[in-house]
């Protein structure tokens, strides 16, 4: 059975996780974590969660899934080394530098890649082991065939995502947060723009749409499928959630143990701790309105009745299954919503109760205006929460221990070896036994004291018995052996230890300098006649092929496939230049995310270490790619939704405008995969005219425009790789 691996944004939720049975917990740290505003847990908070989860056979995996910038690397490096020290099991990471940092001067850390990097092809897993990833964690885009496929890929593990909140863009390619809102969602602190609210306008003109979140997907939820995914190899389930309520985690938690075992309850259960309403995903090939919760980007809960009647501040309501007291509720009707507790339940008859079941008409006060037809939703269950707590508090869950117990007979000691299911074991004896006068210490009373481990982590299991007749020790010395063994085994497992960090010795080939200008273009007429290295993902002439996310090769990658120059994995340091040339590419394109000022500390970085120029460029001209998505909102709402090769997008102007009066074009590239970018160009070929090669984009440009910006970038002289001021 594949590990069941749960969030852990709290201590709250972690111990829920513990309590629920899941096999392992990701969790992070303040920094580098990717969920700024979760609880998260300092360096001794850590420490004592992965002492805990040792105790009960539970793994930590510890994300560290942010970019990083150049003066941040070493930080991250003595974050990883001191989490290794605390017993970690394994790093989650997006980036590539400290990949290859903790490749060569921390090897014995194991690294799983995060799902930032987008990976769904067996060759972007090969790529990864060149930097010592021993997991990926699939991109949400993966198909159940690209899943088994990748699963296929020898001596390396996968993660997939089985239940909870959606990205509609690939991860790791989203700067709409970072554009839009100053908050870089590859930094940790995403806005989630994707479940706000906006209109698609076609050529100037509004679309009908059957709500306003038209970019925010449903959750994910295939917790039926399960069966399908150990079948095509799947080593770990994950689900999303760390900055969902310790409920949310035990509930999702239990659902997944379950699988298809899962009863009416259990399902209603785990909506009403957090749903947007529930979609089978891309994996099980989910398309359009079936993908989408456009009507909501919040919590939506379960509908349990409806409102039959009231006034402004007490309301009448049918229900169709039960209500609680404390109870969270929401109200939705055709133009509104509105949210409560029940804080007060009044029957038919006027008195105050605690419940109410299904059949029953009740009433509740209200703080704001309700009518009558409103859906009725329940969005926390106060019972189930109640319930959970206790659980959680009662918590039993033990370890199972391997015992065998060996003696040779009278005047020897009695020997007891503990073992724990990852191999830990220690060996401890007694003093020497005694000839048995009366009755002896026979092998049915010494499996019965050795096993009596009572409520401990420990759940001692006396596997093998090898002792002579005729001896006797004492119960107390028995129960002695056994106390010792337990503590020795204890401090065994929870031990800290010590980082091993090897000398940095890497070296990257001579290579020749990138200089010069790339140029990416969408359309045929972008083509001008110009120097540089002149790229598309489409098929025009006189470009060389740029492979996009689900592609494997191209003379330029936006991923980790086949391809001389990378140019799309969020290179931010110069660490990470150098990883992308020990898995073999000869340049790379900087994340956009860089200033002017982190770009030139990543080039001197790279220089002083290495002693030749960094072989990476910089963009100097785009409209920012705000995401990449495998969902289409121009087809979804003008035929089916699924996405059948119908250039709309490049045959009418489709503009995405939010509440915010930002207006965002949408542009799908070869294989319908809708491209949002920004209106307005980042133009900073002054701001970067040193770096030795730069690259332009143009997306939604005229041939004329096009040009007046080549003919910009070209009249400007950077400094040469191999020069100086």
């Amino acid at each position: 059975m594949p590990e069941i691996l749960a969030p852990a944004g709290s201590r709250d939720s972690f111990e829920a996780a513990l309590a629920a049975g899941a096999d392992a917990v990701y969790l992070a740290m303040p920094r580098f974590g990717a969920r700024a505003y979760a609880a998260n847990f300092d360096l001794n908070e850590m420490r004592e969660v992965i002492a805990r989860a040792h105790l009960h056979g539970m793994k930590v995996y510890v994300t560290m899934n942010t970019i990083l910038f150049e003066d941040e690397t070493e930080e991250a490096f003595a974050q990883a080394k001191d989490l290794y020290e605390a017993g970690a099991d394994a790093l989650i990471v997006q980036d590539l530098g400290l990949m290859h940092m903790l490749k060569h001067r921390l090897p014995e850390m194991e690294v799983h890649a995060s799902t930032q990097l987008s990976v769904n092809r067996p060759g972007q897993m090969e790529q990864l082991k060149k930097l010592g990833v021993t997991r990926v964690v699939l991109a949400r885009e993966c198909s159940l065939k690209e899943i088994e496929s990748c699963a296929a890929v020898q001596d390396m593990e996968t993660e997939v995502f089985v239940h909870g909140a959606l990205c509609i863009s690939y991860s790791g390619q989203c700067q709409f947060s970072a554009v839009r809102h100053g908050r870089s969602g590859n930094r940790g602190q995403c806005a989630q723009a994707c479940r706000m609210r906006y209109t698609l306008e076609k050529d100037g003109k509004a679309l009908d749409a059957p709500g306003e979140y038209l970019l925010s997907p449903r959750d994910l939820s295939v917790l039926d499928d399960l069966d399908k995914l150990t079948n095509a190899g799947v080593d770990s389930f994950k689900i999303e959630g760390r900055m969902k309520s310790p409920l949310y985690v035990y509930e999702a938690v239990e659902n997944a143990r379950l699988g298809r075992r899962r009863t009416r309850e259990d399902r209603l259960a785990l909506a009403a701790a957090f749903s947007r309403g529930f979609t089978r995903g891309r994996m099980m090939n989910a398309q359009g309105r079936e993908f989408m919760a456009m009507e909501a980007g919040n919590h939506q809960g379960i509908s349990i009745g409806q409102v039959t009647g009231g006034s402004r501040s007490r309301i009448r309501i049918r229900l169709t299954m039960p209500l609680h007291q404390e109870d969270g509720l929401r109200f939705v009707w055709e133009k509104g919503s509105a949210g409560g507790h029940a804080n007060f339940i009044y029957d038919s008859r006027g008195k105050l109760v605690h419940e109410a079941a299904p059949g029953q008409e009740v009433e509740i006060p209200v703080s704001e205006y309700v009518p009558a037809g409103a859906d009725v939703r329940l969005t926390m269950d106060a019972a189930r929460t109640r319930f959970v707590e206790r659980k959680v508090q009662e918590n039993s869950r033990q370890l199972t221990v391997a015992a065998s117990v060996f003696n040779e007979g009278p005047g020897k000691p009695l020997i007891l070896t503990l073992t724990a299911p990852d191999g830990t074991s220690v060996t401890c004896q007694s003093e020497p036994v005694q000839p048995a006068t009366g009755r002896g210490l026979d092998a049915a009373r010494l499996k019965k004291q050795i096993e009596k481990s009572g409520n401990s982590w420990a759940d001692i299991q006396a596997e093998s018995l090898q002792v002579e007749e005729g001896i006797f020790l004492p119960v107390s010395a028995v129960n002695a052996l056994r106390r010792q063994a337990v503590t020795r085994l204890e401090e065994k497992i929870t031990a800290t230890r010590t980082a091993r960090e090897t000398d940095y010795a890497w070296k990257p080939a001579a290579a020749k300098p990138m200089e010069g200008l790339l140029v990416e273009i969408q359309r045929p007429e972008q083509r001008l006649d110009g120097p540089g290295l002149w790229m598309s993902q489409f098929p025009i002439p006189g470009t060389v092929h740029k492979a996009p996310l689900y592609e494997d090769k191209g003379e330029v990658v936006s991923h980790l496939g086949e391809g001389r120059i990378l140019d799309g994995m969020n290179i931010s340091n110069s660490w990470a230049i150098a990883a992308a040339q020990e898995m073999g590419y000869v340049g790379v394109v900087l994340s956009e995310e860089l200033s002017a000022d982190q770009i030139r500390q990543t080039l001197e970085a790279y220089g002083q270490r290495y002693g030749q120029p960094a072989p990476a460029a910089a963009v100097v001209y785009q409209k920012r790619r705000l995401m990449l998505m495998d969902h289409c909102p121009v087809n979804t709402l003008e035929k089916d939704g699924r996405r059948q090769g119908c250039s709309l997008c490049r045959q009418h102007k489709y503009v995405l405008k939010g509440m915010d009066g930002a207006s965002q074009r949408l542009y799908g590239d070869p294989a319908c995969h809708m491209q949002i970018f920004d209106e307005e160009p980042q133009d900073r070929i002054r701001e970067l005219d040193r770096i030795p090669c730069r690259a332009i984009r143009f997306t939604t440009e005229s041939a004329e425009e096009a040009a007046g910006i080549l003919a910009e970038a070209t009249a400007v002289q950077p400094l040469s790789s191999s020069g100086g001021d």
